[in-house]
């Protein structure tokens, strides 16, 4: 029989094994700090292998450290090609800086990179490993580099896997989902996205699992739901709200609604005040860091409640445009960068900056890929209703869906606060790859509220399933060719 056929009871070796074959090969085809911010994650990462979890306070603002110079001036020499020069990468000359670098004395360099320095460290723990690794066994500014980003792949194959294997439904959606060109990108580049995204599935999946389990919960499975739960607070500043999930628990498994709320509401607060405490200890806003907005949240709090006939028509507006763009920036896009290192080529990005927003409202969006992303996005709400269970479990569905679109809400909330400047038309800002997390917890409350197909279904799923596959597959293979104009990444091969 197919592969398709059985992937239902073979789905988590299907899923790390293709994870580790695309991510490996996303691994050397994005051109070194070619992906979604990678200029800063490498001085955090860095940073973390050096061992300091916590970096310095250099002003307002303003977060760092020091940070090896080798590692510095790789990584402005090759951002400076790629964002600045946009000019092609040649992998001989690349490893041939890496190697000179590698010779020149130990030596740091105290600088400033507040997007990533002021996150708590657990994020990075992943990549952070993989460089530190590297640099034991003597590799040079690239070799780490590489090591990062498969330390990140790794962390992310493990921990999305794990989730796969507890879903009692709904895996080939999610798998489908975690193969996608987006969600490999970020697991096989240097970004904090992998742990982001997989520990509060994670945590979504044990909750999901516990309430099919039969009689009383045991010590250790408490322990590891509160070891999620709390690791939320080491994650980005919007993470702990997950632990609203804590509300799946059922109540007859923890002697009662009394012990639940008492467990549930300790750890929720527990978690909520490690964030919190972290947050007020390394205040950041991003716009002002991005020279975005140099208006301050209440400011700009205070401006829409003066007009909300304005923040409404606001509102609206984002919605509209990032409706269009948000779905194939959700799926397609590969780098972090303007053109030419973007994939794919003439993919409308989501609007940054203020000049960005008018461009977009004015029309100025390129829509030849919407239709392939739609079909997607449909493919795997379908796939995902063609996957339930014996047992609907409408009321935990809800609960899934509710707290994907809360924070779907505040993410669109801390945006138009933290980043958008008063004066734009639209919220700054927004990616794709941030609602992959509230997309996955929508599939899974689709597939615990349905119920199992039979009959000319079962091969529809398969049929979806594995076109899912070969549209992931055939990405990220036209990537690869994509970038090799730019980037000979077969020699390193």
């Amino acid at each position: 029989m197919s592969l398709v056929h059985h992937a239902g009871r073979h789905v988590v070796p299907l899923f790390v094994g293709l994870a580790l074959l695309f991510g490996g090969l996303l691994i050397l085809t994005v051109p070194p700090f070619g992906g979604s911010d990678e200029l800063y994650h490498w001085f955090r990462i860095q940073q973390i292998a050096d061992g300091t979890l916590l970096a310095e306070r250099r002003g307002d603002n303003d977060w760092g450290g020091p940070v090896d110079a080798a590692a510095v001036a790789f990584d402005l020499a090759l951002f400076g090609k790629i964002a600045i020069d946009k000019t092609p990468l040649s992998a001989a000359e690349v490893a041939r800086l890496a190697a000179e670098l590698d010779r020149q004395p130990a030596a740091t360099v105290d600088l400033g990179f507040a997007s990533t320095a002021s996150f708590p460290p657990l994020a990075y723990a992943p990549s952070s490993a993989g460089l530190w690794l590297a640099w034991a066994l003597g590799g040079d500014p690239l070799a780490q580099f590489l090591a990062a980003r498969a330390g990140n792949l790794l962390a992310y194959g493990m921990t999305m896997g794990a989730v796969i294997g507890l879903l009692p439904a709904g895996r080939l959606a999610l798998t489908a989902l975690a193969l996608s060109p987006v969600a490999l990108h970020q697991a096989a580049s240097l970004s904090a996205d992998p742990l982001n995204l997989t520990i509060p599935l994670l945590l979504a999946a044990a909750l999901w699992s516990t309430r099919r389990a039969a009689g009383p919960i045991s010590i250790g499975r408490k322990t590891g739901i509160a070891v999620l739960c709390m690791a939320l607070a080491g994650l980005k500043p919007l993470s702990p709200i997950f632990a609203l999930l804590l509300i799946l628990l059922p109540g007859d498994h923890m002697g009662g609604a009394r012990n639940k709320a008492l467990y549930g509401g300790l750890l929720a607060a527990v978690t909520v005040a490690l964030s919190i405490a972290w947050q007020a200890a390394h205040p950041f806003q991003p716009g002002l860091f991005w020279g975005i907005s140099t208006d301050r949240p209440t400011a700009v709090l205070a401006a829409l409640a003066a007009a909300p006939a304005h923040a409404l028509g606001m509102a609206w507006s984002s919605l509209a445009s990032l409706s269009v763009i948000l779905p194939m920036d959700g799926y397609f896009r590969i780098g972090g960068h303007a053109a030419p290192y973007v994939f794919p080529p003439g993919l409308s990005l989501p609007p940054m900056t203020v000049a960005d927003a008018e461009t977009a409202m004015a029309g100025g969006r390129a829509l030849v890929l919407l239709i392939p992303a739609l079909s997607v996005w449909s493919a795997l709400v379908t796939l995902a209703a063609l996957d339930g269970r014996e047992a609907p479990d409408r009321r935990g569905a809800g609960v899934l869906g509710t707290v994907a679109l809360l924070f779907s809400a505040l993410l669109f909330a801390a945006f138009w606060l933290a980043y958008t400047p008063i004066a734009s038309p639209m919220i700054l800002g927004l990616q794709g790859r941030y609602f992959l997390l509230p997309a996955a917890l929508a599939l899974m409350a689709v597939s615990i509220a349905s119920r199992p197909r039979a009959g000319w279904t079962v091969t529809l799923r398969g049929a979806l399933f594995g076109a899912l596959l070969a549209a992931n597959a055939a990405v990220i293979l036209w990537s690869a060719a994509y970038y090799h104009t730019l980037w000979d990444w077969t020699a390193l091969l």
